[in-house]
């Protein structure tokens, strides 16, 4: 188990991830029967099939998952994902679960 979050923000920008998480260089791939994103540090070996963070789109935001693997990936990930949300949300708030 990891250190999950949620970013949560308005509709239009939770409409808007998809495109952004498939257009990053940490995308690795998409696990339709999990609606997860798996995002991993490129080049590096995943252990167990698990990526360093794994991603969900929810109605009001974005679950974030860090699978402890790699902290300053981790923490890379997760800000370009604020930086996202901030770029096309007038509110955004991170939770930690």
């Amino acid at each position: 188990m990891g250190i999950e979050y949620k970013i949560v923000c308005d509709a239009r920008t939770v409409a808007s991830f998809d495109d952004f998480l498939r257009s990053q260089a940490y995308f690795d791939s998409y696990n339709a029967e999990l609606h997860s994103y798996y995002l991993t540090e490129p080049g590096v070996a995943v252990e167990d099939n698990w990526p360093v963070v794994y991603a969900s789109i929810k109605a009001d935001g974005l679950y974030f998952c860090d699978n402890l693997v790699s902290e300053e990936w981790s923490a890379r990930i997760l800000r370009s994902l604020i930086d996202h949300a901030f770029r096309h949300s007038d509110q955004v708030v991170l939770l930690e679960l």
